[in-house]
């Protein structure tokens, strides 16, 4: 009978292949290549595993401690192996070229608040990581060998959830922890690949993976957000750049001042006077101006209202305190007289009224 070739050659992205065999017999020849390494299953146990090279079930039975895969049939045989013999078993191809390298972008966006610009941006994320098969056991537990190759598209559909759900939990989180906007993000990608990368081997060992290297290359808005994000940092700068402008014609003026200054024979201490004042003046009217800015019409007439009242009110109690010739009606009448042209109260000393400058005649009682 023809001796039967079991052999892969694994896909470049490929990490686990089950080959299409089902039944085995003792003429049967495993070819495991390079980077390979096939387990072969029983009742869905693990049976045996083979490195690369060729085995082949005609090896002589006098061999002490039978190796590779004849030792694999007389214990799956229970029975001499030159004979005929057919017994069903799964097989696995497993790629051990190395860590397998795999792109991602998330799933969707997460919503970000950033602190700088005050704006709810929708970010995207995408990058990559490496990824090995460490234990076939815990991958035949969670899968139970029902796919035929697990490959890098496989391996997405399975772990795409929760891949977006750790990488948007640590945008969000650096985000609040570092108080920076969207444009200052792409500084702590490392970082935050680092944090994903510890958050989800575990879960990944669990299924029979380990993960390396991952990395985030991108960052992304959505076109609306990034918009506004463009309008805002042109504004940011046009305001800089007039903040730019207006101390340099700032400076410029103060130049020429202090020029005409010293032309006119003024002195430093002089010159740092007129700085001075001029600050002074300055200042008094910025303050004048928002003053007026604040108080409405209404407001400012009652305010005016009240404060002319105020200070005729204060110029009479300053006039009456002032004048000596004037007195009041609590004065004793025996030292006053009255005028007879007003009727004004003034002091018996005085010879003319102080109202109306009518001479006063001393009363004859």
């Amino acid at each position: 009978m023809d001796t039967t070739i079991i052999q892969h050659e694994n896909a470049h992205n490929q990490l686990i292949y089950k080959h299409e065999a089902k039944t085995l017999d003792n003429r049967a020849e495993l070819i495991v290549r390079a980077a390979q390494k096939v387990v072969l299953f029983k009742d869905a146990k693990h049976f045996n595993t083979y490195g690369p090279g060729r085995h082949l079930l005609s090896e002589e039975l006098s061999t002490p401690q039978p190796r590779g895969i004849l030792a694999f049939f007389k214990n799956l045989f229970k029975g001499k192996v030159d004979e005929s013999t057919h017994e069903y078993c799964d097989i696995y191809f497993v790629n051990e070229m190395g860590n397998m390298t795999i792109h991602f972008k998330t799933e969707h966006p997460v919503v970000v608040e950033d602190p700088k610009l005050g704006l709810f941006l929708d970010v995207s994320c995408g990058g990559q990581f490496a990824v090995k098969v460490e234990n076939i056991n815990q991958y035949m537990t969670k899968f139970n060998g029902a796919m035929t190759a697990f490959d890098n598209n496989a391996f997405l559909k399975r772990f795409q959830r929760k891949i977006t759900s750790i990488v948007n939990e640590k945008i969000v989180k650096t985000v609040q922890e570092e108080k920076i906007g969207f444009l200052e993000l792409a500084l702590h990608t490392e970082k935050i690949g680092k944090e994903v990368e510890r958050a989800l081997m575990p879960h990944l060992n669990e299924y029979g993976f380990s993960l390396s290297d991952f990395f985030i290359e991108s960052l992304r808005v959505d076109p609306e957000s990034y918009k506004k994000l463009v309008a805002m940092k042109q504004d940011s700068i046009m305001n800089e750049t007039r903040v730019k402008d207006l101390r340099h014609q700032h400076e410029e003026m103060g130049r020429a001042k202090a020029l005409i200054r010293r032309e006119e024979g003024y002195t430093y201490q002089e010159e740092r006077q007129f700085d001075i004042l001029e600050g002074l003046t300055r200042r008094v009217e910025e303050k004048e101006d928002l003053f007026k800015q604040i108080i409405d019409e209404k407001t400012s007439e009652q305010f005016g209202n009240t404060l002319t009242q105020k200070i005729q009110t204060m110029s009479d109690e300053s006039l009456d305190k002032d004048s000596t010739t004037k007195v009041s009606t609590k004065t004793d009448k025996r030292n006053t007289i009255i005028c007879p042209e007003c009727q004004t109260t003034n002091l018996k000393k005085t010879k003319l009224c102080v109202e109306c400058g009518h001479a006063l005649q001393p009363s004859p009682n």
